[in-house]
């Protein structure tokens, strides 16, 4: 915490290059001068409180709870914070209906009554509720365009990804990296090194699948490196009520903190060896373009129409989805969009109500591939969000970043796939520091096999969770739906992984914060 003229700056910031120059700052010249992690007070003429910023990250929640002249602003929610406020908050279920259908919108408003959220990059006044000033949004930046040679954007990239590393590494902080074995981490991986980064711990997860276990990827860079790798076998086990509480007791549901036993057992790990903060690859795979689809030919094809029909990158994405050349681009033409609003399923109310979207996805301005571009940023505010991880160590995106976010977003997904392959300019911008297992690797490691055997083998304890739930009681599920898939047969043969966790998820949390208001106002 410090004091910057009539601010008061929780969290850590670093210059974006930028400078004003003035003793007391605006919000939006806060905003254009530092980037970071940080909640940022603003003081009236007698040093109180009128208004708050929230850093565009999202790295750091804000949540506003007012009653009668009070206001309180927090990133959590314990109980004694709500008996103290005693806050007039009820559920949201119509909003809860919305992340039934389209998860992203978990990163919007919140879904309690009587509390308000502040959105990355806006401004909120305290003394008033009303409307935020929008300082910063993903859209503002993807309308820009760098006018750069590949030579120059490659060296921007590499740029402001070691940019990134520096600004979130501290030399008072003990440190570690999880190495995936993917692309991603691994660009921040050898960002590290190449700063000459002091890094206590490197950490591999794999699993029991073929698809999970990537310590050949791992032990090649980490032999490129020249560091040591600690490997960690993924824990297997079942859902507990328990667990799924545990995750649930911040603002918004506990996306980030679904893979508990994995959690659980990296906390050891950071615990014992003393690290404070770690550094992962998270969020690359969407802002660099791990898709080379036909969502990359739409986006170009929204750009110079007709003429992208002769742009080599349209067999190749061709060759790469195994599908023909007319197929894409008759799909383009239909105007298919890569981010759309969960469609109906069986598993969900036929009634419920399909809702907005969040706010950095609204228009259409952009094509299929820089709006899911665009969503992952906004999927990206999840990994901050708490977890068992958390609760011991600062977890850290750098990909996720300013510095690289707002890059990435002035390139076109041509620019960054240079329309031959995913991620094809940080793969060029960083080849001389990776190894060719890495730099060449086409395959991803999935572990959507994981998630499947968690549900089978919780199935005692989800049947009634979600039959018997809150969300079957305000009539948001099908439950006829749900319990054909709780059967077995059903998810060995249609799987429905993804809808089922994000069901689950809804449930613990809805369920969680009815139990604890219902507390609250008995006391």
């Amino acid at each position: 915490m410090r004091r910057f003229g009539d601010w008061i700056v929780v969290g850590e910031t670093a210059p974006t290059g930028i400078t004003h120059a003035l003793r007391s700052p605006t919000p939006q010249e806060l905003v254009d001068d530092y980037w970071g992690r940080y909640i940022a007070l603003h003081l009236d003429e007698t040093d109180h409180p009128c208004g708050v910023l929230r850093d565009p990250s999202g790295a750091l929640e804000c949540v506003i709870w007012r009653e009668n002249d009070a206001a309180v602003l927090a990133s959590e929610s314990p109980d004694w914070l709500l008996a103290a406020m005693r806050p007039s908050v009820n559920i949201d279920y119509d909003g809860v209906g919305r992340v039934l259908r389209n998860p992203l919108a978990a990163w919007d408003r919140l879904l309690l009554t009587g509390a308000e959220s502040v959105l990355p990059g806006t401004y909120q006044a305290l003394r008033s509720v009303s409307a935020p000033q929008v300082l910063w949004s993903p859209l503002d930046w993807a309308r820009r365009r760098l006018d750069l040679s590949i030579k120059d954007k490659k060296a921007a990239l590499r740029d402001a990804v070691d940019h990134a590393v520096q600004g979130l590494a501290r030399e008072d902080t003990a440190i570690a990296c999880e190495i995936s074995g993917g692309l991603d981490s691994s660009l921040v991986a050898t960002s590290l090194v190449s700063q000459g980064q002091t890094v206590g711990a490197w950490l591999n997860t794999y699993g029991a699948d073929i698809e999970s276990d990537e310590r050949h990827y791992a032990a090649a860079l980490a032999d490129r490196l020249g560091v040591t790798v600690t490997s960690l076998p993924r824990r297997e086990g079942g859902f507990t009520r328990t667990a799924l509480r545990a995750i649930s007791q911040g603002p918004r549901p506990g996306y980030n903190g679904i893979d508990f036993l994995h959690d659980q057992d990296a906390a050891v790990i950071w615990r014992t060896q003393q690290i404070k903060r770690v550094f992962t690859g998270k969020g690359g795979d969407t802002v660099l373009i791990s898709s080379f689809d036909e969502r990359v030919f739409a986006d170009l094809y929204k750009a110079r129409g007709a003429a992208a029909l002769f742009a080599p990158s349209l067999p190749r994405i061709a060759r790469r989805t195994g599908r023909s050349v007319w197929a894409i681009v008759a799909e383009t033409l239909r105007g298919a969009d890569a981010v759309r609003i969960r469609p109906g399923s069986n598993l969900l109310s036929p009634d419920l109500p399909v809702g907005d979207v969040h706010p950095w996805l609204a228009g259409d301005e952009f094509g299929p591939g820089k709006r899911d571009q665009i969503a992952g940023v906004v999927d990206g505010l999840c990994f901050s969000a708490p977890s068992f991880q958390t609760e011991v160590v600062d977890m850290v995106h750098p990909l996720l970043a300013r510095p690289v976010v707002e890059l990435c977003l002035q390139l076109t997904t041509t620019d960054l796939t240079l329309g031959r392959s995913d991620r094809r300019l940080a793969r060029d911008a960083f080849a001389d520091r990776l190894p060719p297992e890495i730099r060449d690797r086409r395959s991803k490691g999935d572990h959507t096999a994981f998630f499947g055997r968690m549900i089978a083998s919780s199935l005692e304890v989800l049947r009634p969770l979600l039959l018997e739930g809150r969300l079957a009681k305000a009539g948001l599920i099908d439950r006829a739906g749900c319990e054909a898939a709780l059967q077995l047969d059903d998810l060995i043969w249609r799987g429905r992984y993804g809808e089922l966790l994000n069901l689950i998820i809804m449930e613990a949390w809805t369920s969680t914060w009815e139990d604890r208001l219902a507390a609250l106002r008995q006391n």
